[in-house]
C-alpha cells in the first residue's frame, strides 16, 4: 500500500467490493479536509 501511496493522495483497501477507510494510507496533507468531513475529534489529536 505504501508503495501505491507515492503516486496519490490515499490508498484505501477494498475487501468484498467494500471500501476498508480504516485500512488506509492517507497523506498528511489531507488531514484538514478529514476532520472536515468527520466532524469529530481531531485526526491529530489520536495516538
Amino acid at each position: 500500500m505504501l508503495g501505491e501511496a507515492r503516486n496519490h493522495d490515499a490508498v484505501v483497501l477494498m475487501q468484498d467490493g467494500k471500501k476498508q477507510p480504516l485500512f488506509a494510507v492517507y497523506r498528511k496533507s489531507l488531514v484538514p479536509q478529514i476532520e472536515e468531513l468527520s466532524g469529530k475529534a481531531s485526526a491529530r489529536s489520536l495516538p
